[in-house]
């Protein structure tokens, strides 16, 4: 018998987010080192992966977001502990054995790896450099950024040419999560569930879809990608907002939008785990269902001159 798909998605991304970090920090502090130089390798590591989680981590919305930065703070005080008490007592090289270099050599091959995907996750900040300013799509709240940015580490809509720089926006609530629980079954747990969506952007409404109902939380439907959605045209784009609620638009085909005016709300139907809002632009009128949601030439976009990336946290008051 197959395990369900939501507890090993909890799991996974329980460990990667909760448990190994603080493993690390805790090499870090306590670690058997036998010589400088295989403890360096560790601390090197150990940043290495806090750096990646805190960039690329896509679950920090689940747990709160706060780990990411207790984790640092941890770290400096893991280093300055190894510091203080054992650095002064310890050789530079291991020593002259095969057991001890061997276990340095791997951990400064794990270190180098991670050390090398660096400036990748760096460049997940930038775009290429033809961006559109838009206005922010939601009311006043606070707001994460799922996925989006100028890489695959970061934007699992990246080699989807229509949705390269495609978002996927949720809401925290009070206690600085999207939910409450990690996966839950009900819509009205995520925060972001009825949310008024804005419209972007003036401009002009090419499609609208109204009549898909919800789906619970984690049952996807790929046969209706976007789900109940609208489009724009503006700014010679086409913008694209997915996954609303059904029987919420308040506009149609050919109505004249402005920026800022509420026209649905957030739901969570197509292809969608879970509540949130999907906005990404196409260059051009696009009317094609295929050219606006695979093959179409996906715009980059700022809001209030950001360009967002995950774990971006947008707090609009």
């Amino acid at each position: 018998m197959e395990a369900p798909v939501a507890p090993i998605i909890i799991a996974i991304t329980l460990f990667a987010h909760l448990i190994l970090p603080p493993a690390l920090i805790a090499w870090v502090a306590f670690s058997g080192s036998n010589s400088r130089l295989y403890w360096l390798l560790v601390a090197l590591f150990t940043a290495a992966f806090l750096a990646t989680m805190h960039v690329a981590g896509a679950g920090w919305s689940w747990f709160g977001l706060f780990w990411r930065w207790l984790f640092l703070a941890l770290f400096i005080l893991a280093i300055g502990r190894f510091l203080r008490q054992r650095w002064s007592a310890l050789p530079w090289l291991p020593p002259k054995k095969v057991k001890p270099w061997l276990g340095t050599l791997l951990v400064g091959l794990l270190a180098a790896y991670l050390l090398t995907s660096i400036p990748y996750l760096v460049s997940a900040g930038s775009h290429d450099g033809r961006t559109t300013e838009l206005t922010w799509p939601l009311p006043d709240g606070d707001f994460f950024i799922m996925h989006g940015g100028g890489n695959e580490a970061v934007n699992h809509h990246y080699n989807v040419p229509a949705q390269r720089y495609g978002l996927d926006i949720v809401q925290l609530n009070d206690y600085g999560v999207r939910a409450r629980g990690l996966l839950p079954p009900t819509l009205d747990a995520y925060a972001i569930y009825r949310t008024p969506v804005l419209a972007p952007c003036d401009g002009e409404v090419l499609a609208a879809r109204n009549d898909l109902p919800d789906q619970k939380p984690m049952e996807m439907d790929p046969d209706n990608l976007l789900g109940n959605h609208l489009t724009i045209h503006c700014h010679d784009l086409t913008i694209v907002l997915a996954h609303l609620l059904e029987g919420t638009l308040r506009v149609d085909v050919g109505d004249h939008v402005r920026a800022g005016q509420p026209i649905a709300e957030v739901g969570n139907t197509g292809n969608t785990s879970e509540p949130h809002l999907h906005i990404h632009a196409v260059e051009g009128r696009v009317t094609d269902h295929d050219e606006l949601a695979f093959k179409g030439k996906g715009r980059s976009m700022t809001f209030s001159g950001r360009f967002l990336q995950r774990n971006d946290r947008v707090d609009v008051r």
